[in-house]
């Protein structure tokens, strides 16, 4: 098959939402199962491919790694029309299987699931990265990584600063409650989070020029911790239930008057308009303005 055109939407996908999908390595996927199982529910595939993604691409909004605003239905047409559709025309002429748009969901299904995922992270970001750590979906090397790339920044904002305060804060906790067995077995990993949850602070010290995170914290610090307690987290959950209940009641009346066969009727098929049009405003999530940038002399 020809991906040529798919991997160049695929990247500009990957590096507005912060992921790491590959249509190649999905199709190898789908490929694997289909000769050795005789047959595979590709739109499962699909809408677990997306659903990984989605998890992904809110850690990101949360740390502050992608843009500051993020609307999931958004991230979905982008996948479905971008990635999936064009990889759907090529299997096609191929005459081979091919997901149905959207993965067969309507667009209130996805919602619901998106929210689902929300409801298991915790309020607090802290909180939240410490599950994605013990879980290993965010390593140390991925806050190394962030933090290099803070430091080279000439003004880093408030919201970046925070993340790292989160990602100090959540290894020192984990690495406090280690057991004596667990740290015998894990010497490196151990003074490891010790280590880098110094380096995190040292470098919002450095950056915020005060002398400690603890004592008499200076105003800017305050300024980074309204960041680290915001409550992005708990709106965004909010916002995205209302959401699903918007899309759930258009569907509904939707099939309603399919029913009595109403002539002008609007139908709503995957994540059509008129989803959008009502769930756009309220799943569009917004972070808090960055009021000040801080300069690391």
């Amino acid at each position: 098959m020809n991906f040529k055109k798919i991997i160049k939407a695929e990247n500009a996908f990957n590096k507005q939402y912060g992921v790491s999908f590959s249509i190649e390595a999905f199709d190898e996927k789908v490929s694997v199962f289909d000769n050795f199982t005789g047959g595979i529910d590709i739109d499962e595939m699909y809408r677990t491919s997306f659903s990984e993604l989605h998890q992904k691409a809110f850690a990101n909004f949360v740390d502050g790694k992608i843009e500051k605003t993020f609307d999931f239905v958004k991230m979905l047409k982008d996948f479905e029309e971008t990635i999936m559709n064009p990889y759907r025309e090529e299997r096609k002429s191929e005459k081979k299987s091919v997901p149905t748009p959207f993965g067969g969901w309507m667009g209130s299904k996805y919602l619901e699931s998106v929210y689902k995922s929300l409801t298991d992270i915790p309020d607090k970001k802290i909180d939240f990265v410490m599950k994605r750590y013990n879980e290993r979906t965010l390593r140390i090397r991925d806050m190394r990584s962030f933090a290099n790339d803070v430091a080279k920044l000439e003004s880093p904002p408030l919201d970046k600063l925070a993340t790292l305060y989160c990602y100090s804060e959540a290894l020192s906790k984990v690495n406090k409650d280690r057991s004596y067995p667990w740290i015998f077995t894990h010497l490196s990993r151990f003074f490891a989070e010790k280590r880098e949850a110094k380096n995190f602070k040292n470098l919002i010290i450095k950056a915020i020029e005060g002398k400690s995170v603890n004592k008499n914290i200076p105003k800017k610090m305050g300024d980074v911790l309204l960041f680290v307690n915001d409550d992005i987290i708990p709106k965004s959950k909010a916002a995205v239930k209302e959401a699903s209940e918007v899309a759930t009641i258009s569907e509904e009346l939707n099939a309603i008057n399919a029913k009595v066969n109403i002539k002008e009727k609007v139908q709503i098929n995957g994540l059509n308009n008129e989803i959008r049009t009502k769930t756009a405003d309220k799943i569009n999530l917004i972070k808090p303005e960055v009021k000040e940038n801080i300069n690391i002399k």
